[in-house]
């Protein structure tokens, strides 16, 4: 509100007026706040005027009170010193600001918690899918690997040999997906309140396990192939 009609200037010290009539009310600034989301998060913190109850004609609103240490029972501490300062005056509810925080926030963060487990659930699928892909692939090369084998290969050169040879699966799908997975963020930004909607932890970590999965995957069915017989690998189908 203060960038609205004071722009470049310091508002401080300045008058805002309610009307244009005749009774119009005319208060002095005080000091600037910054900007609150009052009605939900994901709207614009609309204008807001603070004043104080003196000013205030008619009150019918809430208070804010700051508590220190633990108290069990501010409900109850709060009550009795409302009645004791003004026995007229009703009390509605009371309740916490982190109460309050998690009433409003409880749909985004049940919305956070399903996209996270289905993020789990799309990682293993993915880490499963390329399992049996690279272990399909290795499989198909026993032939060749009773070959090598055969020819003298050790069965180490034969585990770099697979490994050269698959790794520029989960490669290619970094090199297309991390990409992918930037732009798809940008489409979900909006609808995010308070973190951020690249993890500079979680993308590294789904990339290090796409890529022990495929090397596990190349390994597994590799050593296995080793321990065969050449003569028998050379019959393979």
């Amino acid at each position: 509100m203060a960038q609205k009609y004071f722009p470049n200037t310091n508002p401080v010290g300045r008058e805002i007026a309610y009307g244009t009539g005749p009774h119009d009310r005319r208060l002095q600034i005080v000091g600037v706040v910054q900007d609150a989301r009052i009605n939900n998060v994901h709207e614009p913190a609309p204008p807001v005027v603070y004043h104080s109850l003196t000013q205030q004609t008619g009150f019918a609103g809430t208070l804010e009170v700051r508590v220190s240490g633990a108290q069990p029972d501010v409900a109850g501490m709060l009550r009795g010193a409302v009645r004791r300062a003004a026995p007229d005056m009703p009390v509605g509810s009371i309740v916490s600001v982190r109460e309050r925080l998690n009433e409003n926030l409880s749909n985004e963060r049940l919305i956070a918690r399903l996209a996270g487990c289905y993020s789990l659930l799309a990682l293993a699928l993915a880490c499963l899918g390329l399992y049996g892909l690279t272990a399909y692939h290795v499989t198909r090369r026993v032939k060749e690997i009773g070959i090598r084998m055969a020819l003298g290969a050790t069965r180490g050169q034969v585990l770099r040999a697979v490994i050269y040879q698959v790794a520029p699966l989960p490669v290619a799908g970094l090199v297309f997906g991390i990409p992918a997975a930037l732009v798809v963020s940008r489409a979900i930004r909006s609808q995010l309140y308070g973190v951020s909607a690249i993890d500079p932890r979680m993308l590294p970590l789904a990339s290090a396990a796409l890529v022990a999965t495929s090397v596990v995957a190349s390994l597994v069915p590799a050593k296995r192939a080793t321990r065969i017989d050449p003569t028998i690998a050379l019959r393979y189908e």
